[in-house]
């Protein structure tokens, strides 16, 4: 997780040193001297008679004199700036895609955030201590994960109806006994305990047993993954019927492509057209600033002796 957070820093420090290495390549700073110069001090040693710089007092020969093109090759590379250029051009055309990405599909979603799906899932017992258990599961389709409510509805052999009914993100479930009474608890995995202790049923027997816990594990895989169809999970104290939904986690509306797709035809074309530009650009310069910046060397002092 660090890693990630460290990410957009060094994607900043790199286009900074990008940015770097194609101004030194390509651009020769004012106040460098036009004319050779000694290594050490630099001073100006053009026309010396001999090979001691004025300045400094060092021999020339051994510590060197600098002139303007090298100092332009040691300023910076060709290839450097070149694969600078590439770099900053796909960052730059890839923090566009997903702009004109989220402008594309930020209506979309936008549509979808108030969309939901219930499915209700009519459970029947093994036990045959009563009529059956209804699954109801809401799911909210908005930005982000899919989020849902449930509610589980037993239904008695006398008609009457027992619910429990989780609240949003599960923090606490309500049960309702056939009499309307209503008990809100925080939740603490005992929802259906409560449920099948409302409407009456012997929880000592081995089959109801069985068939509250298969209502638990409903619950659990309900509560990480609002969206799993009630028949997909596995049980054999109770069998699921035909499933009845209503509502739609489709998108209502959608954003018009045509205008979109022409942003994206049009972006590329100028990024192809930028990137090689840019690498033209940078080869012409580079030539051109080695060839306008030929001097010639300082010659040698005329009273040298010879060897």
């Amino acid at each position: 997780m660090m890693a990630f957070g460290l990410l957009p820093i060094l994607v900043i420090f790199a286009a900074a040193f990008a940015v770097r290495t194609i101004a030194m390549t390509v651009f020769v700073p004012p106040r460098i001297s036009r004319e050779p110069v000694c290594e050490v001090c630099r001073y100006r040693v053009a026309g010396l008679s001999t090979f001691q710089c004025p300045e400094c007092g060092t021999d020339l020969r051994l510590t060197g004199i600098i002139t303007l093109p090298m100092e332009v090759k040691r300023r910076g590379s060709m290839s450097g700036a070149i694969i600078s250029w590439i770099f900053l051009m796909f960052l730059a055309g890839g923090v566009g895609t997903i702009a004109l990405s989220m402008l594309w599909v930020g209506p979309m979603m936008s549509s979808a955030a108030s969309n939901s799906m219930t499915t209700t899932t009519p459970l029947t017992p093994a036990s045959g201590a009563y009529t059956r258990i209804d699954v109801t599961s809401t799911v909210s389709y908005g930005r982000g994960m899919p989020s849902g409510t449930e509610l589980y509805s037993l239904v008695k052999s006398d008609g009457s109806t027992c619910t429990l009914t989780f609240a949003p993100l599960g923090a606490s479930y309500t049960v309702t006994d056939a009499t309307g009474a209503a008990t809100t608890t925080p939740n603490d995995g005992k929802g259906p305990d409560a449920l099948f202790a409302a409407a009456g049923l012997n929880l000592a027997d081995p089959k109801i047993g069985a068939e509250m816990r298969e209502v638990a594990t409903i619950n659990g895989v309900l509560s990480a993954t609002p969206y799993t169809a009630v028949s997909t999970i596995r049980m054999r104290a109770l069998t699921p019927g035909p499933p009845s939904v209503s509502g739609s986690p489709g998108f209502t509306a959608s954003a018009p492509s045509t205008p979109f797709m022409a942003l994206y035809l049009i972006g590329s074309i100028l990024w192809i057209l930028l990137l090689a530009g840019g690498i033209v650009f940078i080869v012409f310069r580079r030539k051109k600033l080695l060839r306008q910046h030929v001097t010639e060397r300082a010659a040698p002092p005329t009273d040298a002796p010879s060897a």
